[in-house]
């Protein structure tokens, strides 16, 4: 495996990359870094660049990048930072709306944690307080449903379904909130990743991954995984990557590593898949490595 392309954001240095992500048509990628730099690229042209680092006191403890994630059209870009849900139109740079959610409990600031877009363009939010907000793909607030077990990890799975876990269970909802099935863990769990094409889903503890099916909620298979960053992600429908300190491995559905690629030079941090340009891994070097797979 070699890299293809070695992509650096303008402005930083060495600054660890903590999240990237492509568009849906894949013509863009957006990154994210330690430091609340946001970029997105087209090719090597970058066609949006801030800063999101706060000057209010007040929230300087919250005060990071959570998650980003392109809009369905690919137009526009979430971004989950310190209290507040951004959506970006990337053409104009302008902000098209912001979402602050009402302080918990009357004075506990309430952090956007995680975000998810499905096939369909749906975009789900998870927040630090137990709720879950739901927009359409016009950015429009369809839904909001809270829950004792509401995700700090999720992903869309097939059938237009959101899964998540709060570390301790897995819980499935309807694109409209429905609570749909809830399975206690047995271990913690630091990562989860699924797919919308093969209809499986991986979870991550300390040292293993397990893999299911949605269907029937059975095992199919487990492998263990070296120390590192947890990050799962599901590529072209059934393979699992899944990172560690010293690289990436490619599992199958029965937890066999049927590739590994190290990465000497850098600690990898975050990771996205394009079906045609292959996976794009971040990491501690501040840049983002392109991998053809």
């Amino acid at each position: 495996m070699v890299e293809s392309a070695l992509l650096e954001i303008p402005g930083v240095t060495f600054a660890p990359v903590n999240h990237v992500c492509f568009s849906p048509d894949g013509t863009m990628l957006a990154a994210s870094t330690v430091d609340r730099e946001v970029a997105v690229f087209r090719g090597n042209e970058v066609i949006y660049q801030s800063n999101f680092m706060t000057e209010d006191h007040r929230i300087r403890p919250h005060d990071s990048i959570r998650s980003i994630i392109f809009s369905g059209d690919g137009q526009s870009l979430y971004v989950a930072w310190g209290d507040i849900l951004r959506r970006i139109n990337l053409y104009s740079g302008s902000v098209e709306w912001a979402r602050q959610s009402d302080p918990n409990m009357a004075f506990l600031i309430t952090t956007p944690v995680n975000l998810a877009r499905s096939s369909m363009g749906q975009v789900a939010c998870a927040y630090a307080d137990g709720h879950v907000e739901l927009y359409d793909a016009n950015g429009v607030l369809e839904g909001r449903f809270s829950d004792n077990a509401a995700p700090c990890l999720m992903s869309y799975i097939s059938g237009n379904r959101l899964a998540g876990t709060d570390r301790f269970s897995i819980t499935v909802w309807s694109s409209g909130g429905r609570l749909l099935h809830r399975a206690k863990g047995t271990r913690r769990m630091f990562a989860l990743a699924a797919s919308e094409e093969s209809d499986l889903l991986a979870v991550r503890s300390l040292h293993e991954v397990l893999i299911m099916r949605t269907s029937d909620w059975q095992a199919v298979g487990h492998a263990d995984t070296r120390p590192g960053y947890p990050k799962l992600l599901f590529i072209a429908g059934d393979c699992l990557a899944s990172l560690d300190a010293d690289g990436f491995s490619l599992y199958n559905p029965a937890g066999e590593e049927v590739k590994r690629f190290e990465t000497h030079a850098y600690r990898p941090i975050a990771m996205a898949h394009h079906p045609k340009q292959g996976l794009a891994v971040s990491g501690s070097d501040g840049s983002v490595h392109l991998y053809p797979l």
